[in-house]
């Protein structure tokens, strides 16, 4: 079932304060990404749908895999943009087709070849969060979510990975929560913070199970919304999807993940009401 279908029922009601916030997010992204990625590196798919073309010498290359999570605001092109304006010389490409779980990408022959199709230096991959938070259970909680336990097909992707070239890093992005965690669904009790823990603490079990290195960007969330209350101030109307803002924290936190360096010096205009 698509993630941009799995929460019917829930109220959508959102404050003026958080419509212009949205609004105003959206249009300065727009600009951004006229101004910036247009020359951005592409693969399968490249940031904003460029068309295919080879890596270079002494690029990083990288490959983001996942659904609506990274389509939305197109994650990959803020991403590559970041890397674009810091010098760094950044290979981005995506195999992104919303709707779908990890284990429908663990198994597509698409994806498979696009792992071989290149010596990755980091293949990103992106999950839904009610399959990390409840891995075991989340096909009962919600009738019509289907089970999708994120941790077999990690697995698959572990023994891909390394089977098509052992100095690629595998990276796990940790989802961010509902922004109302599960108390949308009659009988569930846990509220954005304590679905945002549940998912910590299984994707670290992940970790040390597994080849797999952790981008903690359901935790970076987690910080900013800690202070911030205001509706919608990471997610989307929908409770589920980021917002631009969103989209620009997890590209901050994956761009520290894989460069091992913030954001802070990079000249990238912020498109937050603060620094990260």
């Amino acid at each position: 079932m698509p993630l941009t279908s799995i929460i019917p029922g829930r109220a959508l009601s959102v404050s003026n304060d958080s419509r212009s916030r949205i609004g105003l997010l959206k249009s300065l992204l727009s600009l951004l990404f006229l101004a910036l990625f247009s020359t951005a590196a592409c693969g399968i798919t490249g940031p904003g749908g460029s068309e295919p073309q080879g890596p270079e010498e002494g690029d990083v290359r990288i490959l983001f895999v996942g659904s609506s999570y990274l389509a939305v605001n197109d994650l990959p092109a803020i991403f590559a943009g970041m890397a674009e304006r810091s010098g760094k010389r950044a290979y981005v490409a995506q195999r992104v087709q919303s709707g779908y779980y990890l284990d429908f990408f663990a198994q597509d022959e698409t994806t498979t070849r696009a792992i071989q199709d290149h010596e990755w230096d980091y293949v990103i991959l992106s999950g839904g969060c009610q399959t990390a938070a409840y891995p075991s259970t989340h096909h009962i909680i919600k009738e019509g979510w289907g089970h999708h336990d994120p941790f077999p097909a990690l697995k698959t992707f572990e023994s891909k990975v390394s089977g098509s070239n052992p100095e690629t890093v595998l990276v796990y992005i940790m989802p961010w929560a509902f922004e109302d965690g599960m108390t949308w669904i009659p009988g569930q009790t846990d509220n954005y913070f304590a679905m945002q823990d549940s998912i910590r603490t299984h994707v670290l079990a992940w970790a040390d199970s597994l080849d797999l290195a952790v981008s903690p960007v359901g935790m970076a969330w987690k910080r900013i919304l800690e202070t911030e209350v205001s509706q919608h101030f990471l997610h989307e109307a929908d409770w589920n999807h980021p917002n631009p803002g969103g989209s620009y924290l997890s590209a901050a936190t994956l761009f520290a993940t894989v460069f091992r360096e913030g954001v802070e010096e990079v000249d990238f205009p912020h498109i937050l009401s603060r620094k990260l």
